[in-house]
Formats: C-alpha cells, sequence, structure tokens
C-alpha cells in the first residue's frame, strides 16, 4: 500500500512538472537590429573569466578577440571580428558556453545633431555672453552667486575637446582657463582625447566654458574639471564597446556626472550594464534624448539610471527636433534655428574638419540641452549634494513647468519640467544646510527640552552659551551668505563644524565618515566636561550634530565616502542615522551632570 501513495504522489508531481511553462532558452540576437552594417561583435565575459578560457574559445570558434582598450581588462570587455553572416551562430553559441554575460554587434552610435531670462545675480564680462539666451533662459546668473562648480568633475563622452596642444590639436581660446583632469581617446587608444569634430568641444562650453575672462562667452558651471572622452570619430560616428568602455573609465576615475551627448535607436546590454555600473558607484549620468522629431527616447537615454533630456527652443515649446517619450525627466535649451540662427545655443568650438582653427558657432539639437542639465548637476554637487538620487530629485523638484503642463504628472514632452539652475542650488543649499536644516535643529532642541531633561537642566541650559553651540554643531549662520556674500567668512560660519570638511577641503574631501559621524561631538564633550563655562556649549554643539547627522540620514543628500553606495543610500542612511542617535544621548549624559 505504501508504495502505492508513493507512485501515485510521484505520478502526480510529474505531471504538474510536465504541466507547467518551461522557460524558454534565451536567444540573444532576438532584440538584435537586423539592419545592422557592424563588422564586429562586443562580448561581455563574466568577471571570474581569464586568458586561458578566452584562448579556448578562440580556439574553438576559429575567431579573434581582443579586449577592447587597456582599461577593459578587469571588465573582460572584448571585441571579435566575425563575418555579418556568421554572428548570429556565433553569438548563441558564445551564450551557451556559460562564460559570457551579453554578446551583440558592436553597433555604431553617432552625436545627436542636426543638419547644417534672468536678470539678476552674477553677469560675467564676456563681451557675447549676451547672445546666450539659453543660460539665461535656466537662470545661472542668480545661480552663480553660491554655486559654481567648484571641484566637480564632468564626463564629456563625445568627439574628444579641444583642450590641449598635441600634434595638430590646439587648445580652444576660450577654454584656456577651464580646468581639465587625465581622459582618454578610446578611438584611437591613447590618452589624448582632442576633438576633430567639433561637436565635444562645444557640449563642454556649455558645461564649463572658460567665464568672466573678458573674451567669448560662458559655460554654466565654469570652476568644474572637465575629463574628455572620445568615443567619436572625426565623421562623429563610434562603437557600443567604446562608449560603454568610457562610461566605466569615467565612473572608475571619479567622474561625478558623465554627459552623453550622442546615441542611436538600438538597444545595447552592454551599454546598460555600463549605465548600471556607473550609477551604482554614484554619478550622475545625463544624456540626450535625441533628435528624431518623434516619440521614442534613444540609447543611452532610455536606460534606468540615465536622466534624459528633451530640447525647448526660446519660447520655451519643444523643439521641433527633439525626440519625447515616457523616459524623458527633464527638458532644457538646445535651441532653434527656424526662427533664427542667432536662437541656437553659442559656443567656441572648432571649424569643421581644422581642429587648430576656430570660431563661435550656433548649433542646435538635444546634444546642445544635455549640457545644460549636466552643468546644473554640477552646481548641485557642488553646493555639497553628492548623491546622484538627491542631485536628480533636486533638478525634479526645481525644474519649470511648462505653461499649461500638470504640476502632478510627467509629461512625455518636458519630463517634469524645465532645468532651472537659481532654484536648484537654492534647494541643494536648503538641503545642506539652510532654513529645512535649521527647522530641524530648532525641533530637535525642543524634543531634548521636552523629554530629555529635568526642570533643573532645562534651566542650566537655557542660556546663549547652548544657543552658540547649537547653532556650530547644527546648521551654522546659514543666511549669513546672502548677507556679505559667498567667502571664506560665510563658508566657515554659515555652516556646521561637521561641514567644515567641505569648506576647506571641497567636494573631493567632502563627507568622511570621520566628519560626518558622532566622533567629534563626542570628543568637544570630553574636552569640555571638566568646565562649567565650557560645558553648555559642548552640549548645544553635540544636540546640534546630532540635528546635522538626523536630517541628512532623512534627507539623504551626502554620499558618505567609504561606505558602499548600495541599496539608494541605505548604507549610508544607517550610518548618519545611527551617529545622530549616539549624538543625541551624548549630550543627554552630558547634560544630566550639569549643577
Amino acid at each position: 500500500m505504501q508504495r502505492q501513495k508513493t507512485a501515485v504522489i510521484a505520478l502526480i508531481i510529474s505531471s504538474l512538472l510536465l504541466a507547467c511553462p518551461q522557460e524558454a532558452p534565451v536567444d540573444p540576437t532576438a532584440a538584435w537590429d537586423h539592419s545592422h552594417d557592424a563588422a564586429e561583435l562586443v562580448i561581455d565575459f563574466k568577471d571570474n573569466v581569464d586568458a586561458d578560457d578566452i584562448a579556448e574559445i578562440e580556439k574553438k570558434f576559429g575567431i579573434d578577440i581582443e579586449f577592447n582598450s587597456i582599461h577593459s581588462k578587469d571588465d573582460v570587455l572584448t571585441i571579435a571580428r566575425v563575418p555579418k553572416a556568421d554572428m548570429k551562430r556565433i553569438a548563441k553559441a558564445l551564450m551557451d558556453t556559460g562564460l559570457v554575460e551579453s554578446v551583440e554587434p558592436n553597433y555604431s552610435y553617432s552625436v545627436f545633431q542636426m543638419e547644417p531670462e534672468d536678470t539678476e545675480g552674477f553677469v560675467p564680462n564676456d563681451p557675447d555672453y549676451g547672445k546666450q539666451w539659453h543660460l539665461r533662459n535656466i537662470g545661472v546668473q542668480s545661480a552663480w552667486e553660491h554655486a559654481r562648480g567648484s571641484g566637480v568633475v564632468v564626463a564629456v563622452i563625445d568627439t574628444g575637446v579641444a583642450y590641449e596642444r598635441h600634434q595638430k590639436f590646439l587648445p580652444a581660446p576660450d577654454l584656456m582657463g577651464t580646468k581639465f583632469v587625465p581622459g582618454y581617446n578610446f578611438v584611437n587608444d591613447t590618452e589624448h582625447a582632442n576633438d576633430d569634430h567639433g561637436h565635444g568641444t562645444h557640449v563642454t562650453g556649455t558645461i564649463a566654458q572658460t567665464t568672466n575672462n573678458g573674451i567669448g562667452v560662458a559655460g554654466i558651471a565654469f570652476e568644474a574639471s572637465i575629463m574628455p572622452i572620445k568615443v567619436l570619430s572625426k565623421s562623429g560616428q563610434g562603437s557600443v564597446a567604446d562608449i560603454a568602455d568610457a562610461i566605466r573609465f569615467a565612473a572608475d576615475e571619479g567622474a561625478h556626472v558623465i554627459n552623453m551627448s550622442l546615441g542611436g535607436p538600438m538597444p545595447s546590454l552592454t551599454l546598460q550594464s555600463a549605465v548600471r555600473y556607473a550609477r551604482d558607484k554614484g554619478v550622475v549620468i545625463v544624456c540626450a534624448a535625441g533628435n528624431s522629431g518623434r516619440r521614442g527616447v534613444g540609447y543611452p537615454a532610455a536606460y534606468e539610471g540615465a536622466i534624459a533630456v528633451s530640447a525647448i527652443g526660446p519660447k520655451g515649446a519643444l523643439a521641433p527636433y527633439s525626440s519625447y517619450g515616457k523616459q524623458v525627466m527633464i527638458a532644457a535649451p538646445g535651441g532653434d534655428k527656424s526662427l533664427g540662427e542667432k536662437w541656437g545655443v553659442l559656443q567656441n568650438v572648432i571649424v569643421r574638419g581644422k581642429p587648430a582653427e576656430f570660431e563661435y558657432a550656433f548649433y542646435q539639437g538635444t546634444s546642445m540641452a544635455s549640457p545644460h542639465v549636466a552643468g546644473v548637476a554640477a552646481l548641485i554637487i557642488g553646493s555639497g549634494v553628492t548623491r546622484a538620487a538627491d542631485v536628480e530629485r533636486i533638478l525634479i523638484e526645481s525644474a519649470k513647468r511648462p505653461n499649461g503642463q500638470d504640476e502632478t504628472k510627467r509629461d512625455e514632452r518636458y519630463g517634469y519640467g524645465i532645468v532651472d539652475a537659481a532654484a536648484a542650488v537654492t534647494a541643494a543649499r536648503d538641503g545642506v544646510s539652510g532654513v529645512s536644516t535649521a527647522l530641524f535643529t530648532i525641533g530637535m532642541a525642543l524634543s531634548f527640552f521636552g523629554f530629555i531633561l529635568k526642570k533643573p537642566e532645562r534651566s542650566a541650559l537655557a542660556n546663549m552659551r547652548f544657543l552658540l553651540g547649537l547653532t556650530l554643531g547644527g546648521c551654522g549662520i546659514f543666511f549669513l551668505d546672502d548677507l556679505i556674500g559667498t567667502n571664506l567668512m560665510s563658508e566657515i560660519l554659515g555652516r556646521s563644524v561637521l561641514m567644515w570638511d567641505f569648506s576647506v577641503f571641497g567636494i573631493g574631501g567632502y563627507a568622511t565618515p570621520l566628519w560626518h559621524s558622532a566622533l567629534i561631538p563626542i570628543l568637544a564633550c570630553a574636552l569640555c566636561a571638566a568646565s562649567n563655562t565650557w560645558r553648555p556649549i559642548a552640549i548645544g554643539f553635540t544636540l546640534g550634530a546630532a540635528a546635522l547627522l538626523g536630517h541628512g540620514a532623512i534627507l539623504g543628500v551626502a554620499d558618505i565616502q567609504w561606505i558602499p553606495n548600495w541599496w539608494q543610500g541605505t548604507f549610508d542612511t544607517i550610518w548618519l542615522l545611527g551617529n545622530s542617535l549616539i549624538a543625541y544621548f551624548v549630550a543627554g549624559i552630558m547634560a544630566r551632570a550639569l549643577r
């Protein structure tokens, strides 16, 4: 009987298994654009694949596989020249080996190009700044009063940049004062990422053209540093492998923002993986939506983790060439020369095909819109908001809604609205050390007096010394730069002591676990424990620091260095919240000891 029951159960289970639909093998060629003319496969091997594995595959399939560049060995990103007729067969066979993450044609992407008003704040002395309607349109003059992108690195992944004297190349006259960090030329595999097309130099100018130098025009984040990366050739074409390689390179080399005014209509798993890699490392990725003039955002702009930018003209309407779709996150000035040449975007650029000759030219396209957003992102980061998700949030929340756009919905043409540099910088400053921090500090002080202290302790702390410490640890004199302007005094006294690392070391030395912790407040309490004069200051300082850390945990504006950027900054939040609670209770222990 028992044997019969076992047999019946086995029969039922077998029937259920057979009835369940089985997962079909993945066809890596199913999503390919079969009209492509690529002559290579880009093969992204799993990270544990070594040279012997690759050599065995070369022998088995009769193909030559090589790394895309000297920077792609760690990621095992390779290319292989394969006859077009054999591409599908070899791709499927490669996937069957279990050693490959993705394999696809090395598609060609290209620049998104078309065929050939703020009245207050800082006004630069560049003589042709008056022609840059597109900068005033997004409120840069007011933004420049408080932020200019100092310390931020923006990678321009494009046709290169006219930034150095090298062989036949010369730097653009209006980029002579712009700061550059080492980049790379993935087209020619050299460290010299010079522009032989013009597009990348124009894009760079919008982000960080040398400004207030008495010549030419201005750029948005003109104190930022540019990382020039060439992935597009003299003709404006480039491969997926080079672009993906460049994205990973920029993320690994310390870029805070990546601008890609390029793309194509074909999706790419290799490119999608690279975008995800950079975003996971905390990089803000800004991309042009495309110039199709219809619904359908190009790649890589359409990928999750990228900020897709559509283009508007001088009247605020979507430019007739701009692509649009559900992936569009924000709009920015891209120009509309159908209204006249002067309504393009003006920057210093090389004469097409002559890398040692320069002109000031009006371009139009979502390629020109994207660097406006990248430049504003640099201003936000330069204000102290270093987490990519929060840079994106501020861009969205501060954007201007076009007339008639539903305030509650994301629009296919404008995303969440038109980028607003002035509002974005204001929001960033308030989030880091401003009105919201002050309100949070006051709220924590009231809870401390109401729930932690007894009546004698409240009386002992009701003095100016406690308020002085609370201000130093919490929000600082946050309105000081509005009174005296941005200078060293307002940078120091206008911020919490726990943010002095930002004031002294800039964005590169900001938000270390040493400064953004309860360690400094605890040291202050230890030093002042024996002094009745200094103890109220130390208690106030420690409570203010608890408020600043708690505020940071809730808003999450700072990306704490050396802490893994996983799960949307969850570890940062845990760190800040834990240290906030420690500081809060240390302040309570010190207050209980008052006499």
